[in-house]
């Protein structure tokens, strides 16, 4: 009995220790679900402030005279994007989530929080568009930064992997909204800011980074749907107009409409918004996969354990 006991501890403690893996793995999957839906609440928030900064851009710089008329709408639209983030964080479990995921949630909520103040700002003209591109642009900075996080969070590689992508391709695209802002404003005052030349060609070069290196993680598939996707007469326009504003010999008077620039603009960052909800969705189903699998593995691993302990306890009990 003695000498069959050995074997049979050493079974039950793999067996235990199979199990207690398998169900971590299902716990952690079962997080990264809950967490990626609040991406795709925070990436739609995003969306819709990328579009209130642009505009908020142009009214500053023709001194309330453009987008007096679409601001206030997509003001609108951006609380309705708002409202939703709310209502699924008021079932959130924050607590299942590590305390630098916490706090950069926390910090991207409190940033919210000023918005109102901004758009009062906005309307009185008190509030210069430097300031005001900071502040959404910040804002969106501390939202993405909790997407971040996220990668941070899985024990799978496929499912990093996909994370890592994602990320990339947000981080290109709140670039795309950023230079939407500064062309905006600079079409509106037909002139370059202080630095804002620089700034420009700096957020193209890095729209071209993020980009290529989300293509370079990202699978086969999710590429053909970006090159797929990424093809309209939009496109050509901002690279058009951008080389009017970047590479011609005048400071001034580019001869830009600024709501043309940004009707255009808003086309292109439009067809990156439909790549993103599908990486988005694609993260979501393979998350669900790898759960499914984590948890039918755990029953057969289970059921396999529990019949080779029986089996081995009545050969034991016969010997």
């Amino acid at each position: 009995i003695l000498i069959m006991l050995i074997p049979l501890i050493v079974v039950i403690l793999l067996a235990a220790k199979l199990a207690v893996d398998l169900f971590s793995t299902s716990k952690n999957l079962h997080a990264l679900d809950n967490v990626v839906v609040l991406s795709t609440k925070i990436g739609a928030l995003v969306h819709e402030t990328q579009k209130e900064r642009g505009m908020t851009a142009g009214f500053l710089g023709s001194s309330g005279e453009k987008f007096k008329t679409e601001l206030p709408v997509q003001r609108e639209n951006v609380d309705v994007k708002l409202k939703e983030l709310e209502v699924f964080l008021n079932s959130f479990n924050k607590n299942d989530y590590s305390s630098e995921f916490l706090e950069n949630l926390n910090s991207g909520l409190k940033k919210v929080e000023k918005l109102s103040d901004t758009r009062n700002g906005v309307n009185s003209l008190t509030l210069n568009a430097a300031l005001a591109i900071g502040y959404y642009t910040d804002l969106n900075k501390l939202l993405l930064k909790v997407i971040g996080t996220i990668t941070k969070l899985s024990n799978s590689a496929a499912v990093s992997q996909q994370l890592v992508s994602y990320m990339n391709f947000l981080l290109s695209k709140e670039r795309a909204g950023i230079e939407r802002a500064v062309g905006t404003n600079t079409f509106a005052k037909d002139s370059f800011g202080a630095g804002m030349k620089a700034k420009f060609y700096t957020l193209i070069a890095e729209q071209n980074a993020y980009m290529d290196s989300f293509l370079k993680v990202s699978d086969l598939k999710t590429v053909e749907f970006y090159e797929t996707n990424l093809k309209a007469d939009s496109i050509e326009e901002v690279e058009r107009i951008r080389k009017i504003a970047l590479y011609s010999d005048i400071e001034t008077k580019f001869g830009i409409d600024a709501n043309h620039w940004f009707k255009e603009i808003t086309e292109k960052i439009n067809l990156l918004k439909k790549v993103e909800d599908h990486i988005s969705q694609t993260l979501v189903i393979t998350i669900d996969n790898e759960m499914n699998n984590a948890n039918q593995n755990m029953i057969v691993f289970g059921l396999l354990s529990i019949f080779g302990i029986a089996l081995t306890m009545i050969l034991a009990r016969t010997i």
